[in-house]
């Protein structure tokens, strides 16, 4: 670990690309070269944007897809009947109407996984009553899987549940009790994070990338994300990646 002034500080080339500092023959700082090997899915952490190198396919693969931790884009959302504006890693919803049911935003979350769901509520106004969140989780025939409610009082949102169909889509809805709906009242959330693995510190969500394999070989590297990247694959998949350090 390498400090600058009193603050931690992470090694690395240009747009977070692999990096090491030696003082002579020792190095200080930098990342170690880790093996990975998985049938599904494969998780990689403390990635730098870089790639996978000695790649290993099964033959029976098709193809393979590459993302980050985080399932949930921004920019897929529309909540009708609301003002909806960006708000750093999140949005601030208004209601100008009753009904305010977002769109079908389009996920892809595996069946017997558990998925974790963290927000964090920075503002709301609300008159006289409670506000809710609610995520409705629903698969690819349009049956509700599942849904949570969060409350705008508390700050920090998280939950999790393990769905016995694969998610397809899912919906905010913004409302408060079944008898009251203020035009007006607003939510603020920020750090929206739907994720299958690891822990709940905030990444962005990183469109996801399909690699098809042609005679048994990839057409395409696999890339790693700053953060955490993860493979999905119908057989096995193996090799290696930069693994950053830390302390």
């Amino acid at each position: 670990m390498i400090y600058v002034g009193e603050n931690k500080s992470i090694l690395c080339k240009g747009d977070f690309r692999p990096a090491q500092l030696y003082k002579g023959d020792k190095k200080i700082t930098g990342y170690t070269v880790e093996k990975f090997e998985g049938t599904g899915s494969v998780t990689l952490e403390n990635c730098y944007n870089d790639r996978v190198y000695d790649v290993y396919v099964d033959e029976s693969t098709q193809s393979i897809t590459v993302r980050g931790k985080n399932y949930f884009s921004l920019d897929k959302v529309l909540i009708f009947n609301a003002a909806t504006q960006p708000y750093n890693n999140g949005l601030k919803v208004q209601k100008t109407g009753t009904d305010n049911r977002s769109n079908k935003i389009p996920v892809s979350l595996p069946a017997g996984k558990t998925i974790n769901v963290t927000m964090e509520v920075v503002d709301s106004q609300i008159d006289g009553t409670e506000t809710y969140i609610t995520l409705c989780f629903y698969n690819s025939e349009g049956t509700k899987v599942t849904e949570r409610r969060v409350s705008s009082s508390a700050t920090k949102k998280s939950f999790s549940f393990t769905p016995n169909k694969e998610i397809s889509y899912f919906q905010f809805i913004f409302q408060a009790n079944i008898t009251y709906n203020a035009v007006g009242d607003y939510v603020t959330m920020d750090n929206i994070m739907i994720r299958t693995e690891g822990d709940d510190s905030f990444e962005p969500y990183i469109e996801p990338q399909t690699i098809p394999l042609e005679n048994g070989e990839l057409t395409a590297e696999i890339p790693t994300f700053k953060g955490t990247t993860v493979i999905e694959a119908e057989a096995t998949i193996s090799g290696k990646y930069k693994k950053r350090e830390v302390e």
